[in-house]
């Protein structure tokens, strides 16, 4: 093999590699965004909650209507709870009842959780929103498509489902 051919191979050799560090660190990045993407769709589906519900809060009493909002597609049901009625655990796998008796006890009351909340940065896999009651304790909406369709009155409060 002459020295030219011998050179030749390491060229290719090296442009394999980069190459592949390319993808490597693409693929990555690519990842990355995707992951913040899906914190940002949970942080507006808490912000836009909240927006609603206290535009029903301030809205006359017994008015009423529905809503969607959008949620990363990973999440498959919202919870929503309230600590007026007492929690019936029963209705949730042996995951789901976990996180709510750890989360839902917990110090900082929280009335609104996503699952699986794998989805979501931890302590973002729950939330509270002022004013927000249920009349079932708790009250799970499963998601389609990546968006929550639920119902919200005013009754004093402002009641979800």
């Amino acid at each position: 093999m002459n020295k030219k051919g011998f050179e030749q191979i390491y060229v290719y050799i090296f442009v394999i590699i980069v190459v592949a560090i390319t993808f490597v660190v693409g693929f990555k990045a690519i990842n990355a965004l995707k992951e913040k993407q899906s914190q940002v769709e949970l942080i507006s589906f808490y912000n836009d909650l909240d927006r609603e519900v206290k535009k029903f809060y301030n809205a006359d009493y017994l008015s009423a209507d529905d809503i969607t909002l959008n949620l990363p597609s990973s999440i498959k049901k919202v919870c929503f709870t309230t600590d007026k009625i007492d929690i019936n655990l029963n209705s949730f796998d042996i995951t789901s009842k976990a996180i709510m008796q750890n989360k839902y006890g917990g110090t900082s009351r929280k009335n609104v959780f996503i699952f699986p909340d794998t989805a979501a940065k931890p302590n973002q896999g729950y939330y509270f929103i002022k004013n927000l009651e249920v009349s079932q304790n708790p009250l799970c909406i499963q998601t389609k498509s990546g968006s929550l369709s639920f119902t919200l009155q005013n009754k004093g409060e402002v009641y979800i489902s």
